[in-house]
This record gives structure tokens, C-alpha cells and sequence, in this order.
């Protein structure tokens, strides 16, 4: 008699494509959404008013009703040629991000010297050395939360106008959900982080 030996190997479930943004005059489209999956659309620009700069900055939550893996936002308005977006999977915290096509994208990894921590040992804080930030918070199938402090501002935690701008996480404000925001990050929390005068764009996911 002859017996057939049969090898088993693990199966490991591959990496989902990544996330793609394709942004126009009009619409930004999101591909590689997980089916029937949610995202969170983010977007921050400079615009001009009455002669002056202001920035702009919005969150919205988009569902891919059909299956297809894709989703479209249509702006209401033509898209600022300044301007820059970043999506983030609503259930695993995948980011991407992108500008306009005649805009530079500058967009690169959240320092880790940036969180801090408070007399609990928790993550509680951003710190960073400018004069203004709009943060973003994601926490996946939750809420989303955001914040635009400036130096020395009632929103600025070290209380003075020296350069230096530290925001409590408890401070933002709900975009999307119900809850109030955290006074700690925790693990999947989804950090987007803008500099108003450049549009320099910075992400980190806690625990990855």
C-alpha cells in the first residue's frame, strides 16, 4: 500500500489593498474601501476672503452602500487648489492622503515626542512647537473629534504665547458620534494632524 503524506501550511490572510484618493476640481473619489465599509473624509484648506487667508477644514463619514469598494464626495463649491485630504477606514484606522494635483502633499508620520503624557501616565496631549494646529481624532467605530488651537490661546494647555502649542484631547470638539471627547488616546485611536500655514500633514495610529 502506498500512503500519501499532505503538508498543511497556515493560512495567512492577505494585507487589503491600500486606500487611494483621487482628488479633482469638483469630487474626491476614495477607492479600496472595504465592501459596505465606512470612511472618514477629511479635509483641511486655505482660502481666501475679503482679501485675506482663512483656513477651512471639514469631516465627513461616507458609506459604501453598493459593495463596490468605492466612494465619492461631491463638493458643494469648486476645491481649493490649497488644499489637502486624508481618509481613514472607519473600522481598522487605514490612512491615506492627497492634495491636488498642482498642490505638493507633504505628508509623513506623527513624531512620537508629540504625544504626552499626564500625571496618570495616559496619553492625554499634543505638543508641538507652532503657533497653530487643527488636530483630528479618529477612534474607529466611534466618533471623531476635532480641535484647532493656537498659541496662547484658551485652548493652548501650557497657558502662554511662547511659540509652543499644547492641546488636551478632552478639549475637541464631536464631529461624527455622540460621545464627548476622550481625555485619553487608546489603542487604534487615529491621530491627523494639520499645520494651518502650510498644509504639512501628519498621522500616527496608537499601538502601530
Amino acid at each position: 500500500m502506498f500512503f500519501l503524506s499532505l503538508c498543511t501550511f497556515p493560512l495567512v490572510a492577505a494585507d487589503p489593498p491600500a486606500l487611494t484618493l483621487t482628488v479633482s476640481t469638483t469630487a474626491v473619489d476614495v477607492t479600496n474601501v472595504a465592501a459596505h465599509g465606512s470612511v472618514v473624509l477629511i479635509e483641511c484648506a486655505r482660502t481666501s476672503f475679503k482679501a485675506r487667508t482663512k483656513v477651512d477644514r471639514n469631516a465627513v463619514l461616507l458609506h459604501d452602500d453598493d459593495g463596490d469598494g468605492r466612494v465619492k464626495y461631491v463638493a458643494s463649491e469648486p476645491i481649493p487648489v490649497s488644499s489637502v485630504w486624508v481618509v481613514v477606514d472607519f473600522t481598522s484606522g487605514r490612512i491615506a492622503a492627497a492634495a491636488m494635483p498642482d498642490f505638493p502633499l507633504s505628508w509623513s508620520p506623527l513624531p512620537a515626542d508629540a504625544l504626552r503624557k499626564d500625571a496618570e501616565n495616559e496619553l492625554a496631549f499634543i505638543d508641538r512647537e507652532l503657533p497653530g494646529l487643527i488636530l483630528f481624532l479618529v477612534r474607529p467605530d466611534v466618533a471623531v473629534w476635532e480641535i484647532f488651537g493656537r498659541d496662547g490661546s484658551v485652548s493652548d494647555r501650557d497657558g502662554a504665547p511662547n511659540g509652543r502649542l499644547k492641546l488636551a484631547f478632552e478639549d475637541a470638539r464631536v464631529i461624527q458620534g455622540r460621545e464627548k471627547a476622550p481625555k485619553h488616546l487608546k489603542k487604534d485611536d487615529v491621530l491627523i494632524v494639520f499645520n494651518p500655514g502650510r498644509l504639512d500633514v501628519y498621522t500616527a495610529q496608537v499601538g502601530k
